[in-house]
């Protein structure tokens, strides 16, 4: 690659912020971004804000998939490049806040605070990391949260450790079965993860989709029908969801469902596309008029 597409690409990147990045998925961020950024150091040695910045987008993906520690890594990678990231020091302070490394949390907070302030909204992190000083306080990770240990395996690509520790649980419950498909889908392996995500599904036990979720299923099965119709099956027992993708239905008819009805909605829309169904898929553009992604379909059927 040469100076201008990388430049070009990693603007890009930095422009079209975390969602863009994150939406991209597993393979993608391993496969090309960060390799891609990797060269940097060498083919862009006059960018070192826009390099900053590319790593600190790594840590918010970390930080996404619930993995503080690993998000942690890519921040300070940040601040390798660009000493004065604010937003970089905060975002490790907020970090460890969560891990409950309270004086590290007040380590790199006093180091933004000395850079900016009169911040306000830095000024009340500080005394929320006092307060847990001062006060003992739980963080909200603990090191017991099994979950969490997960989800830091799975940044760190130690996909056969999750995979063999979740295996061995006698009752794994729905969130350590989801981090189990995901060190599979991260693996790509297709099969394994329909699987998984079948057994979620008959198991009529509440869940939640997380950002991860996401980001380790692969492209193959996000491009089927049969997570699809597994998500209609289990929609009844969402909790709740965050999604990477129809911004427009989300933002603005999300408010308007409950977490149930709008997985069942996305779920629906997927079948009806994969299995050719124009009519109903044109029901729903009219319903929804403001669902951007539904309308192209009926557009270009009435043409």
């Amino acid at each position: 690659m040469d100076k201008g597409r990388l430049l070009k690409f990693l603007t890009e990147t930095e422009n079209g912020g975390i969602s863009k990045l994150h939406s991209k998925g597993y393979q993608w961020f391993k496969s090309v971004y960060l390799p891609y950024l990797g060269l940097a150091d060498l083919l862009l040695p006059g960018k070192m804000e826009l390099i900053a910045d590319c790593w600190y987008l790594a840590g918010d993906v970390s930080d996404f998939n619930d993995a503080p520690q690993k998000a942690i890594e890519y921040y300070k990678k940040a601040l390798e490049y660009d000493e004065d990231s604010i937003v970089a020091y905060r975002e490790i302070a907020h970090m460890n806040l969560q891990c409950g490394d309270y004086q590290e949390a007040l380590k790199y907070i006093n180091i933004a605070l000395d850079k900016l302030p009169d911040d306000q909204d830095m000024i009340s992190d500080k005394a929320e990391i006092i307060d847990s000083i001062n006060y003992s306080k739980e963080p909200y990770l603990t090191t017991d949260n099994i979950v969490w240990q997960l989800n830091e395996k799975l940044a760190s690509e130690q996909f056969d450790m999750v995979i063999k520790e979740v295996s061995e649980m006698k009752h794994p419950d729905n969130a350590h079965l989801q981090c189990l498909a995901s060190a599979s889908g991260a693996k790509g392996e297709e099969k394994a993860f329909l699987e998984v995500w079948g057994q979620i599904a008959a198991s009529k036990k509440p869940f939640s989709l997380d950002y991860s979720d996401w980001f380790f299923m692969p492209k193959k099965v996000i491009e089927g029908i049969e997570f699809w119709e597994q998500m209609l099956l289990s929609s009844t027992y969402l909790e709740e969801a965050e999604y990477v993708f129809f911004d427009s239905l989300t933002e603005i008819y999300g408010l308007k469902m409950n977490e149930k009805a709008l997985l069942n909605l996305i779920a629906q829309y997927h079948v009806y596309r994969y299995n050719s169904d124009h009519k109903s898929i044109q029901k729903l553009a009219i319903k929804y008029p403001l669902w951007e992604e539904v309308q192209p379909v009926q557009d270009k059927k009435g043409k």
